[in-house]
């Protein structure tokens, strides 16, 4: 007899964690190297950003992956410290790139730069915790304390 569930479309041989996983391990890549020259400009897809862009987008990535079993509290926290980062990048620009004598130029504002890096970092420091705390990263087993 054959099984009631499969006929029925019941049961599902898909596994949307090997994609996460993926998603994870590439936004992962996204931060690490965004964050080795936050002010050289890449290419994505043909859009051009600062490497500082692509770190918060990349941490924007992991956190899309994993607000879902962020506690309400979490979710509020760290939806606040991405807001604020938005913001402080929307106001003015911390980076302009500019053409002069034939050479490009960036021009770098240093104090906004060490305001956003500072939220950056907490954000992603947010985001990489809460993700392990419900299990997105390590592996968390209470007889042992993970790698």
């Amino acid at each position: 007899m054959a099984n009631k569930f499969k006929e029925d479309g019941q049961i599902s041989e898909w596994n949307e964690g090997d994609y996460k996983n993926l998603r994870l391990h590439k936004a992962q890549e996204i931060i690490n190297f965004a964050s080795i020259d936050p002010f050289k400009k890449l290419n994505f897809f043909g859009i051009s950003i600062f490497g500082y862009e692509a770190w918060f987008e990349g941490v924007n990535i992991l956190f899309r992956e994993g607000k879902a079993k962020y506690s309400e509290t979490e979710f509020k926290e760290v939806k606040g410290l991405k807001k604020k980062i938005r913001e402080l990048f929307s106001e003015k620009p911390i980076c302009k790139e500019f053409e002069t004598r034939g050479k490009k130029v960036i021009s770098i504002d240093l104090k906004r730069w060490n305001v956003a890096m500072e939220k950056l970092e907490t954000y992603e420091d947010k985001v990489y915790s809460y993700n392990d705390l419900h299990g997105l990263s390590t592996r968390n087993r209470e007889e042992d304390e993970g790698l």
